[in-house]
């Protein structure tokens, strides 16, 4: 029996993931455990969570920009 190797994400996917801003075709190619996985993590727990927090400011402005089509067109 052959195990098939896990695949690695770069953070930008997982961020992506995480913001609801990756696109379809990618989220098609992700298996459903690894979604199940992300959607389930307990994200207070990882490393570098108080940083995000303090930080969210940024990530909310980003989630904006990706998903309003006239800011893309002005970035």
């Amino acid at each position: 029996m052959r195990i098939k190797a896990k695949r690695s994400y770069h953070p930008f996917i997982m961020v992506a993931f995480y913001l609801k801003i990756l696109p379809e075709d990618l989220l098609l190619i992700i298996p459903r455990t690894t979604q199940y996985e992300w959607k389930h993590k307990p994200v207070s727990e990882l490393f570098g969570y108080s940083w995000y927090c303090q930080n969210q400011h940024m990530f909310d402005t980003l989630e904006k920009v990706a998903t309003s089509r006239n800011l893309m067109k002005i970035n």
